[in-house]
């Protein structure tokens, strides 16, 4: 692991959730989660690495790609990812996966709010070339 990548990225991953919430849920301990996040051991100062069978539990909780996961906890090196989607293209088809609830005129919405986002964007990028 380099640099705490694994611990951020479950940080990041955690967002607003509580460690004993996420605890609770995956029945892994909040102070070995708070480790996980940390990247090391406070009492022995040595850096942790967590199992593959507690990878694969928050690959579940998380709704995270289980190789990704892995990559940043020092398990695999950087494979060429030509068939991965980029991290933030997987943020969007979470997001969007939640928003399936939402009533047809909130997607309606949801869908030409983007839209513009990302014409302005587009438009952005042509201005700079």
């Amino acid at each position: 692991m380099n640099e705490n990548t694994f611990g951020e990225l479950l940080q990041k991953l955690r967002g607003d959730k509580t460690l004993r919430e996420i605890s609770a849920i995956s029945n892994i301990s909040h102070a070995y989660l708070s480790i996980l996040e940390k990247g090391y051991n406070p009492q022995t100062k040595k850096e942790i690495k967590p199992s593959v069978e507690i990878i694969k539990k928050l690959s579940e909780i998380y709704l995270y790609p289980f190789e990704e996961l892995m990559q940043a906890a020092g398990y695999t090196e950087n494979p060429e990812q030509k068939n991965t989607p980029s991290l933030k293209t997987q943020r969007l088809v979470r997001v969007l996966a939640r928003a399936e609830k939402l009533p047809d005129e909130e997607i309606d919405s949801l869908a030409e709010v983007l839209e513009v986002l990302i014409s302005k964007h587009e438009k952005q990028i042509q201005k700079e070339k």
